[in-house]
């Protein structure tokens, strides 16, 4: 046999053994080594806060030159959006997506529901060092990351510049001393009826995120909330003798119940700081009208007062303080995205969900779409941005707090609320009920 007809067969030899290796070598399980090469994977993402054409723009334009994911987006209801999910995981002819958002007060609901971000994608050290504080404790639980925001939205103080100039008052409060010094000062009433309200506070169902104000009251108080470690209960009627002194004389005590009874003097008549009722426009509208001196709301709220009123004069400012506090706070609510326990994908769904906490992703979202930042890398880029820095600056010492059931918990605070306005309990003995009847939810 000539010398080219050896390497012929050499080479055919070569090619079968090759080939054979190929078929029969044992491939590695990639669930539990995650890995495998990422090949061009199918993923499904469900959200209620982003529009879908432009959420879906949004992710072809960061994903044009990455072939690794397939993503389509679809846009759930948000009325019904927590319940829709929850039909999509138990159900036997429809697949829930790979991917969805939750909202930061969701997990203790959802987490035998989800995946976990394997090690090797995000641990804890790193989530902790790229996010703020409160994303760390809403979405890591045993130390473990179950789901990445892109922002974190909180309570600050909206005020109206023109009605601050008529009543010769040029900067908004810094404290709760100065806040109520202005809001009585740009309060207008005839006898009982008001006529111009200095802030939107007391009530519920005319003011946006009552709960929530009433949620910044007492943790800037120094309400425990349910922060004792291994213990879920709450704990709203400890007694914080540090505050006590500055704050009352009372021996019936509770931080919880002192800010439940700031909050609520606001609308009872008999107290001097009354200036709401149930006769106020809602919050947001009544503000929007020029009407309202101040009000807390959210970050997304500013767009909708630019469009009912593009010609109102108004700023935003950080969330008053008590005086003498070492520690400052608001309350947060935004969203973050999670993987779903039951889909196929889910190393695939954490791949893509890793790329989402890259600086150029979050940086590119937030413009997008006008939302304070959640990545510690982008505050002080955003302190610049008129307005939205404000939000942006308070992620830093935004918080939350561990509610096993928020639906159900916010309906308990509200009636807390109603039964001090109405005086059909005191502050004390309401939040002594309320905390009673949280701690009945969470031992069910």
């Amino acid at each position: 046999m000539n010398k080219r007809g050896i390497i012929l067969i050499a080479g055919i030899f070569l090619f079968l053994i090759v080939s054979a290796l190929v078929l029969y070598w044992p491939k590695p399980d990639c669930n539990e080594t995650n890995t495998c090469p990422l090949e061009e994977e199918s993923l499904q993402i469900m959200g209620a806060i982003d529009d879908r054409p432009e959420f879906q723009a949004f992710l072809q334009k960061m994903y044009s030159n990455n072939e690794s994911f397939n993503i389509s987006y679809l846009e759930g209801n948000i009325e019904t959006y927590e319940e829709d999910l929850i039909d999509l995981m138990t159900s036997t002819t429809a697949t829930a997506p790979d991917i969805f958002l939750i909202k930061n007060s969701w997990l203790p609901r959802f987490k035998n529901k989800l995946a976990p971000a394997p090690a090797s994608d995000m641990d804890y050290n790193k989530f902790s060092e790229l996010f703020v504080d409160v994303a760390v404790n809403d979405f890591v639980s045993d130390s473990k990351v179950y789901g990445v925001p892109l922002y974190v939205d909180n309570l600050a103080l909206y005020w109206n510049k023109d009605l601050f100039s008529n009543a010769g008052i040029s900067q908004p409060p810094k404290n709760w001393d100065e806040f109520l010094t202005d809001a009585l000062k740009m309060t207008k009433k005839e006898s009982i009826s008001i006529i111009q309200s200095g802030v939107a506070m007391g009530g519920v169902e005319n003011i946006n995120h009552s709960v929530d104000i009433l949620y910044t009251l007492m943790m800037q108080l120094g309400t425990a909330m349910n922060e004792k470690k291994g213990q879920p209960r709450v704990y709203f009627m400890n007694d914080n003798s540090d505050l006590k002194s500055r704050v009352t004389s009372e021996s019936q005590y509770s931080p919880a119940a002192s800010a439940l009874r700031f909050y609520t003097d606001f609308s009872i008549p008999e107290k001097e700081s009354y200036m709401w009722n149930s006769l106020q426009h809602y919050s947001v509208d009544l503000f929007s009208e020029g009407k309202l001196a101040m009000m807390f709301d959210y970050s997304y709220v500013y767009e909708d007062i630019k469009k009912k009123n593009p010609y109102l004069n108004f700023g935003i400012a950080q969330m008053p303080q008590p005086k003498d506090v070492s520690k400052a706070t608001t309350f947060a609510d935004y969203w973050g995205f999670v993987v779903w326990g039951g889909s196929a994908n889910k190393n695939a769904a954490w791949k893509l969900l890793k790329t989402f906490t890259e600086e150029p992703f979050q940086k590119a979202y937030i413009e997008k779409f006008e939302r304070p930042a959640a990545l510690r890398s982008l505050i002080d880029y955003q302190k610049s941005i008129r307005d939205m820095g404000v939000f942006g600056v308070q992620a830093l010492w935004a918080s939350s707090w561990y509610q096993i059931n928020d639906v159900k918990i916010r309906t308990i605070m509200e009636d807390t609320i109603k039964s001090v306005a109405n005086k059909t309990d005191t502050s004390f003995r309401a939040m002594q009920k309320a905390e009673d009847k949280i701690n009945s939810l969470i031992k069910r």
